[in-house]
């Protein structure tokens, strides 16, 4: 949302706001899911001062954070929330004390995040399983990531990548048994490890257990209709 100069004058400290990113970096709507998808170790979040424009405006605090290994988006939003929110009340008496300066973001170092739509979510087998395993990841709960197996819409919602570099079985998009019973899916380099799955109209559930009610899946090649 996009506050005009007038509203943005009428308080007497400004209008401050909580971003869920380090700014300039990943500026826009997806800072979270855009953080996890580029394979950021870090993140944070800043309070700045709104100007006119897109998260351009003053920092006025910020507080950085690890990104966990397998940390989902909905998990990573809800701890810089927390943060944000926590950083906000910490600053609020020294910003009305004028005891804190805002900092001018350095524009030359800016990026900026994406909006999501429902299509961002589709896999492509041919990248590599690093990046698929961290859009599963960066796009949960949504907008989801999903493949097709057949005519089927079948959501992937836990996934890693496996100890294997490469299966010279699984081609991009295979369906394959790992070892110990893991359900494996080749990419163009590396395994993925797809531990639950959703398929349309039915609960989330283990791989292991779907394969079990769905035998053909071993062997299928996904994102074929």
């Amino acid at each position: 949302v996009f506050l005009p100069r007038e509203i943005l004058c009428v308080p007497r400290l400004g209008c401050l706001n909580v971003h869920p990113s380090l700014l300039p970096r990943l500026r826009g709507p997806s800072p979270v899911a855009g953080a996890i998808l580029k394979g950021d170790v870090t993140t944070g979040v800043s309070i700045m001062l709104m100007d006119e424009g897109m998260d351009t405006g003053p920092v006025v605090a910020q507080q950085e954070t690890t990104i966990r290994p397998e940390e989902s988006a909905d998990q990573l939003s809800a701890r810089l929330f927390d943060m944000g929110a926590n950083l906000l009340m910490e600053i609020l008496p020294q910003w009305e004390l004028g005891e804190i300066q805002a900092v001018i973001q350095d524009n030359t170092q800016a990026t900026v995040s994406s909006r999501l739509n429902k299509n961002n979510g589709e896999i492509d087998w041919s990248i590599d399983a690093c990046h698929i395993a961290r859009q599963v990841r960066a796009y949960y709960p949504w907008p989801g990531s999903f493949t097709y197996w057949g005519n089927r819409r079948l959501k992937v919602i836990e996934a890693c990548v496996s100890g294997l570099e490469k299966d010279p079985s699984l081609e991009p998009g295979r369906v394959g048994f790992l070892s110990d019973g893991v359900v494996g899916v080749g990419t163009g380099h590396g395994v993925l490890e797809i531990r639950r799955v959703q398929i349309e109209g039915r609960h989330v559930i283990r791989t292991q257990e779907f394969v079990s009610g769905h035998c053909n899946f071993l062997g299928a090649t996904l994102g074929e209709q």
